[in-house]
């Protein structure tokens, strides 16, 4: 039986809107529970709108639920003090956000390795010798020491998978990876996703491209804030 990474009990995230003329409290993620598990890669699919973000940002341990429970290694993320929520993060999650970002003034493999620098709860060697190795993989490795603001749009996307990655995370969360690259970049991004699945990961990617779906184990469906 694979092990389980992650688990996300009856989780509801509910936000006040005001439209119309009327305001009212909507549920933005309603009573999802979700396992992921170790070597599985899992595609997270909906339209615009449906929760998708919200879901993956609770499960990063980034948005506190105003129900349920995220457990990660053991331990329920938001009883957690931010402290020991932020080192737990560093150390077990690779989160790939949906708008990519970097430090300006630090170059690529700065930005890259910069995870690995926190806590020195990693070996700075090895995570130097995986950002190249990354760097290399995702066909940018000649921008390593290029700035930030030269970089495309999707160049930039592919720095910041190679920073989510640089730790060996037990845990992918990847917020639509494939937007801003091309189909070539596209196919590097997902089988390099698909491969950390294969040597143990649990891999959750959200994403509107279909082309995510056929490297998936298991697809859910968003809507309304609910898995279908």
């Amino acid at each position: 039986m694979a092990t389980e990474v992650l688990q996300a009990h009856k989780l509801t995230k509910r936000y006040f809107r005001e439209g119309r003329g009327q305001a009212r409290y909507f549920d933005a993620v309603s009573d999802v529970s979700l396992h992921l598990q170790a070597g599985g890669f899992t595609a997270i699919t909906g339209r615009s709108g449906c929760g998708k973000t919200t879901l993956l940002t609770m499960l990063a341990g980034l948005l506190e639920p105003d129900e349920g429970e995220v457990v990660l290694d053991d331990k329920s993320l938001y009883t957690l003090s931010d402290a020991e929520l932020s080192r737990l993060r560093n150390t077990h999650i690779g989160m790939v956000p949906q708008i990519a970002a970097a430090i300006k003034n630090l170059n690529v493999f700065q930005n890259v390795v910069l995870p690995a620098g926190m806590y020195n709860a990693h070996d700075e060697q090895a995570a130097h010798e995986r950002a190249h190795q990354l760097l290399e993989r995702l066909e940018i490795a000649e921008l390593e020491s290029a700035w930030p603001e030269l970089l495309s749009g999707g160049e930039l996307r592919r720095m910041a998978i190679a920073r989510s990655l640089v730790c060996s995370p037990a845990l992918i969360l990847a917020d639509e990876p494939t937007a801003d690259l091309d189909s070539q970049s596209t196919k590097l991004v997902l089988e390099l996703l698909k491969e950390q699945a294969g040597q143990g990961c649990a891999v959750a990617v959200v994403s509107h491209d279909a082309e995510v779906n056929a490297y998936a184990d298991v697809i859910l469906e968003m809507d309304a804030g609910r898995l279908t």
